[in-house]
């Protein structure tokens, strides 16, 4: 007998050419009249088709439990796998495998569960390597310039190391890092370039759009053709902070969600693959309230408190960092932080909404203060 692994799903191309709203619509209802396992694996095969990633592991994460005891219930877990593997889960695709090579009753599902485990392993073996390789790069590009070696592209070099080499969710700090040495060195060198090419890449990181705006004029006045510069469409205006899609949204509440597990391996595993979604949005501090909420769900509420003081720290004059800092202050039980920042989001508001927000906010924690 084939295991799941081994079977490509039929219905797959069926799948790929039905991507409306409307077969969406259609799959869902037969899932739902039918009760089975298949069809709710269609729906979610076609959600993931869709990019709705974070909606089909949700799915399947139901029928993982709904269908325990079923004897197909390998096709669920390996199309967990394979969904998570193309939304970067990387953490949740490991746990998965070892959920199927320890539990499944089909041999072949078991080593092909075997065998993923170690291709797995060995690139987290490769990634290790190359994050060794960076780190003593880092050392040698920085012992240079305490010996002369102080040309501009030392300087971007360096920063460019600095992005890459640093602790799992932290790379936030780590732009900040790099900005503070290519401000350094554009002391010493205004008229760089490439020290203002890396300059405007990190500031659209972080989203300080104020600043982004007058290196790129900047940029603009010494070279008009610059690669930076046309990727903005030779606009130069101030960036928006870069919003996080819907998808991710929901990729990063499902994470949230598995935190609220019995299982320890499993809520590990989902905050792992949060704290990288996290590092690569840094701007959006919707998903710092998300990794504080992890932290708290698995017990662990000095890395929630954190993530709090890192929205506060960085808030300046944003009512969005504000208010999330307080939600996260507040399920702390740091009730007068809490209260500082949700007066601090009122006082930003932008929108009428955003006070009502607030004001709600702050009348909730007065009662509980």
């Amino acid at each position: 007998m084939e295991s799941a692994a081994e079977r490509e799903p039929q219905y797959h191309q069926r799948i790929s050419s039905m991507l409306d709203d409307d077969s969406l619509t259609q799959l869902l209802e037969e899932a739902e009249s039918s009760g089975e396992i298949d069809a709710w694996c269609r729906y979610a095969d076609a959600l993931a088709e869709r990019g709705k990633t974070g909606r089909a592991l949700r799915v399947l994460e139901e029928c993982s439990v709904e269908f325990v005891d079923s004897g197909i219930l390998d096709d669920c877990r390996f199309q967990q796998v394979r969904i998570a593997r193309a939304a970067g889960l990387v953490s949740y695709m490991e746990y998965m495998l070892r959920r199927i090579a320890k539990f499944s009753k089909n041999d072949r599902s078991r080593k092909f569960a075997d065998g993923n485990l170690r291709i797995l392993l060995e690139w987290r073996q490769k990634r290790d390597e190359d994050k060794r390789l960076n780190e003593l790069q880092l050392a040698y590009v920085t012992e240079g310039l305490h010996h002369g070696r102080t040309g501009p592209e030392h300087y971007a070099q360096l920063a460019k190391l600095m992005l890459k080499v640093g602790q799992a969710g932290s790379r936030e700090s780590r732009v900040t890092s790099a900005i503070g040495v290519l401000e350094k060195a554009l002391k010493v060198h205004p008229d760089s370039v490439s020290l203002l090419e890396n300059l405007a890449n990190c500031l659209e990181i972080l989203g300080r759009s104020q600043q982004l705006d007058e290196t790129l004029i900047r940029l603009e006045e010494l070279k008009p053709d610059s690669a930076v510069v046309r990727r903005f469409s030779g606009k130069v205006e101030p960036i928006a902070r870069p919003e996080i899609g819907e998808n991710t949204f929901e990729i990063a509440s499902f994470l949230v969600d598995q935190t609220a597990k019995e299982d320890s391996e499993q809520a590990d595993a989902a905050i792992a693959d949060l704290q990288i979604i996290v590092t690569e949005w840094p701007g959006a501090s919707v998903l710092h309230l998300l990794l504080g909420f992890a932290f708290l769900n698995a017990g662990n509420r000095n890395e929630a408190l954190e993530q709090a003081r890192l929205l506060g720290e960085t808030a300046g004059r944003s009512h969005e960092r504000h208010f999330n800092a307080a939600q996260l202050f507040r399920a702390c039980a740091e009730l007068l932080h809490a209260q500082n920042h949700a007066k601090l989001a009122l006082h930003y508001a932008v929108t009428g909404q955003d006070r009502v927000d607030a004001q709600q906010l702050l009348s909730s924690l007065a009662a509980e203060t």
